[in-house]
């Protein structure tokens, strides 16, 4: 297994006006046998870095190590590092097991031995005697398998996955979604995942680097996106956390609602933005950090309902059980607890 460690990586294309930007000083590290998912909105750099780390492009500056040697003079045939992008790019005028065998014949692997190993690879990927298959038989999903099987039979160092899942439909995407955690866990080939997908994100990955505007802005795991984003727009991009304004004091923050006790934070005192999440408010005083609001609607969601509360001049966005029921105009009082209330600096 193999780990992988970024130092300041920085990536510019030419353009008629100048350098334009693509990366900018990403430093981040994946521990061997890790499985990583780098995620962020179109544009922000995902691709740009795995064809780094691939050797498919050349950096502007900065350093690519595995284990503790850096491959930047090394080319990209010799680093053992594989990417799946997002089309499979299967060769159509060959089977599935020629696409799959096709890495093992340019390292000149004996054939006994390509056999041996693609056969093992397909089984690997849950398509066992698919050897004689033409791509064209196949389905999407199965041809997404035999992409991996490709990447897998080679027994990559990294495994670079370029937003494998998006061409699928949601009830594929889950499935393989599923099969290549349990992929990587099985094979623990350390992994990079691409995705642009929080919810994708957070179900696959040991920890999620976060990029927005060719750089790293939070990496760590998945929860703590949830309740510890690093900014405000990373609590944006995941969404769903009501965010205030508020003046940090000691172990108090001041609102326009009133004083509520938090717990420590490395911020300085003064103006910071407090975050909580839906289903940490509580309905019903509970001693301190209790306010009063005023129902402005309440929508019955299945498993759970959504309530959105006025308070002040403002308003809370709350998850609840469905059996707590409540009608627009209710007054009602709310509890925030003190270990669920989490503080950002201000933009």
């Amino acid at each position: 297994m193999t780990s992988l460690t970024l130092t300041r990586l920085t990536k510019d294309f030419p353009s008629r006006a100048g350098p334009v930007a693509a990366l900018r000083e990403v430093s981040l590290r994946v521990e061997s046998g890790e499985l990583v998912a780098l995620l962020g909105p179109s544009g922000c750099g995902k691709t740009t870095t795995l064809r780094l780390i691939a050797g498919l492009l050349d950096p502007t500056s900065g350093d690519i190590v595995f284990d503790d040697e850096s491959v930047l003079r090394v080319p990209p045939e010799k680093r053992g590092a594989v990417m799946v992008f997002q089309g499979h790019l299967l060769f159509p005028f060959m089977s599935v097991a020629d696409n799959v065998a096709f890495g093992l014949k340019m390292r000149r692997v004996g054939r006994d031995e390509i056999k041996r190993r693609v056969a093992e690879a397909l089984a690997l990927v849950r398509l066992p005697g698919f050897e004689s298959r033409w791509t064209d038989e196949l389905s999407g999903g199965q041809r997404q398998r035999v992409a991996l099987a490709r990447a897998l039979v080679v027994r990559p160092k990294l495994l670079l996955l370029d937003e494998p899942l998006s061409n699928l439909d949601p009830e594929l995407r889950e499935e393989l979604r599923a099969d290549i955690v349990s992929l990587q866990k099985q094979s623990g080939i350390t992994t990079l995942f691409v995705t642009h997908d929080q919810a994708e994100a957070v179900a696959i990955a040991d920890r999620v680097a976060l990029m927005m505007d060719g750089a790293v802005t939070q990496m760590g795991r998945p929860q703590d996106f949830y309740e510890r984003p690093a900014e405000a727009r990373v609590a944006r991009f995941f969404g769903g956390l009501n965010i205030f304004p508020a003046r940090k004091r000691g172990d108090l923050i001041e609102t326009e609602w009133g004083a509520f006790a938090v717990n420590p934070s490395s911020l300085p005192d003064g103006p910071v933005l407090a975050t909580i999440r839906p289903e940490a408010i509580q309905f019903g005083p509970n001693g301190a950090n209790t306010l009063a609001g005023q129902v402005a609607a309440w929508t019955y969601q299945g498993e759970s309902a959504r309530c959105r509360v006025l308070v002040g001049g403002g308003t809370l966005e709350i998850t609840s059980p469905p059996y707590i029921t409540c009608r627009p105009g209710d007054a009602i009082q709310l509890h925030l607890p003190r270990e669920r209330i989490w503080l950002m600096p201000v933009e």
